[in-house]
């Protein structure tokens, strides 16, 4: 059985970066509000639905329970990122903070969606990359996964867990050889880690027969 932590991308810290990281550079109409009482505005709505939404999300090592009160803390909290948003649509950070809401909703299809458009206002940033890998993998666009997953590995060629990104990507895709052998990268990179350790040894049992190959994420955490 897989570790439950394969499909976590994300740790405390990194989230904290990004969303100490609101981007302001783009501004709707604000209907004749002056530009700092529009950033007034959407610093308060920022801050509030961020502080409600950031207690659920699934990150490395932190999955929390979905009760009702989590719930519409969730889509409070999207409610008031999308009035952020409307202040400024630019903002990735508040994007990514919705698709990490919509992921802990398991409405995959919106987190998609959000980590999409926030990839596209900042491609570089490496936890916008590994979480829309991941959201590929679960609404099945595979191949896209591989690609951003690739882009991401190709930017930063030391991190261990973008190459094993890579190859749980390329795994679910059906490139059975080529997730092989780039977990096997992985693993050299990093020997302790876990995740690459049971993530081998699927790509291995798959290669010998002992268990089919995996289409969907819950895939992996079920016993051949």
């Amino acid at each position: 059985m897989l570790a439950g932590g394969l499909v976590a991308a994300v740790t405390l810290g990194g989230a904290a970066d990004v969303m100490a990281s609101s981007s302001k550079s783009v501004t709707a109409d604000r209907g004749g509000v002056s530009e700092s009482e529009a950033a007034e505005r959407h610093d308060d709505v920022f801050k509030r639905g961020s502080e409600l939404i950031t207690p659920h999300m699934r990150l490395v090592g932190r999955t929390p329970k979905r009760t009702a009160a989590a719930s519409k803390d969730l889509r409070d909290g999207i409610r008031l990122l999308d009035e952020a948003l409307r202040w400024y649509p630019n903002n990735w950070s508040a994007l990514w903070i919705q698709g990490k809401a919509f992921q802990a909703l398991d409405d995959h299809a919106q987190a998609y969606a959000r980590f999409k458009r926030s990839h596209a206002l900042e491609p570089d940033n490496a936890d916008i990359g590994r979480e829309l890998m991941l959201e590929c993998l679960e609404v099945g666009r595979m191949n896209e996964a591989v690609d951003v997953a690739r882009a991401a590995s190709d930017k930063t060629p030391g991190d261990a867990g973008l190459r094993a990104n890579l190859a749980l990507a390329l795994l679910l895709a059906g490139r059975i050889s080529e997730a092989g052998d780039t977990a096997g990268v992985a693993l050299q990179m990093d020997p302790s880690d876990a995740i690459t350790k049971s993530l081998v040894r699927i790509i291995d049992d798959v290669r010998r027969g002992k268990r089919r190959p995996p289409r969907r994420v819950s895939d992996l955490t079920s016993r051949p």
